[in-house]
């Protein structure tokens, strides 16, 4: 590899992340495939994450250091920045899996008109267990109806689909959602796909936004999946069935007055759901959620 032309660009976004910084980052280093940069987008942290990474010494890391602007300003910077034809990201908690940036970059080189392409992904810390993502760009096309198609951790991005069409992560999404927002965007301008591989181990951890500000979560998904519907020629799903669908029962969801959905109104949404958009993909995906949405509330009662 030569300095100046490194083949994918790696972008990690980081805010106070010296705890797990460190091995995020070994598991991109460790990867088969090396003809690759490290760009880490410290935004802001006022602990120790400079210097964790810093002590790794790798030529192919550079620190770009900015004020605290949120992540999605570190993850765009990280986007401008790169200079690699293939853009792949990870989040500064998680770990990329041996294998995956070589795997994906074959895809990806034999499927030309492929924009985007992911993994899936298994969940370690407070959880446990793989999630499968769907794999050809029908299947993706029918979940994104719904929810996120790609585990944002394990994307690998053609970096060219993203200049020419001025596409990145957008401010108003407040960094959530932000990825769901960018592959709708994203599906306009080429195609996707998930390699059926392991390519990601996603940490559960309760310091996570989506865990603490898991309502916030939910509404930017009910618009960003409602503007996507409209402009995929689909009728929306309401906001009710998209919430019965995706939002955990909890007792403690953020937001006290809400109330859970009934096991009824889970089951009548996914049957809407399939109903709007048939597929395979569709009905896998909200079988799964009234399966996930039935197992809170049995462990609520219990």
């Amino acid at each position: 590899m030569t300095k100046s032309s490194p083949r994918i660009s790696v972008v990690i976004p980081a805010f106070n992340a010296e705890e797990f910084i460190v091995h995020a980052i070994e598991s991109v280093v460790r990867q088969s495939y090396s003809n690759i940069e490290i760009i880490v987008v410290d935004d802001g942290s006022h602990d120790g994450t400079r210097a964790a990474v810093n002590s790794l010494g790798d030529p192919r890391i550079r620190v770009i250091t900015q004020g605290h602007h949120g992540v999605v300003s570190a993850a765009n910077r990280g986007f401008d920045e790169s200079r690699g034809e293939y853009v792949a990201r990870v989040d500064s908690d998680d770990v990329m899996m041996p294998g995956r940036l070589a795997a994906q970059l074959g895809f990806l080189e034999s499927h030309r008109d492929t924009a985007v392409c992911g993994t899936a992904y298994e969940l370690f810390g407070a959880a446990s267990g793989s999630v499968r993502m769907p794999l050809s760009d029908r299947a993706c096309r029918q979940r994104l109806l719904l929810a996120t198609c790609f585990a944002q951790s394990s994307v690998m991005l053609r970096k060219s689909v993203l200049d020419k069409n001025n596409l990145r992560y957008r401010a108003h999404t407040d960094g959530f959602g932000e990825d769901y927002q960018l592959w709708c965007e994203i599906s306009e301008h080429g195609r996707m796909a998930n390699l059926p591989m392991l390519g990601l181990r996603y940490r559960v951890h309760p310091h996570q936004a989506s865990t603490i500000h898991w309502n916030r979560l939910v509404s930017n998904y009910i618009r960003i999946s409602t503007e996507h519907a409209a402009r995929a020629g689909r009728r929306p799903l309401s906001p009710a069935d998209l919430i019965a669908l995706t939002k955990p029962m909890s007792k403690t969801t953020g937001d006290t007055s809400a109330t859970n959905p009934s096991m009824t109104g889970v089951i009548l949404a996914a049957a809407r759901a399939v109903r709007r958009a048939p597929g395979v993909e569709t009905t896998r995906f909200t079988a799964r959620c009234a399966f996930e949405r039935f197992s809170e509330l049995r462990a609520l009662d219990e």
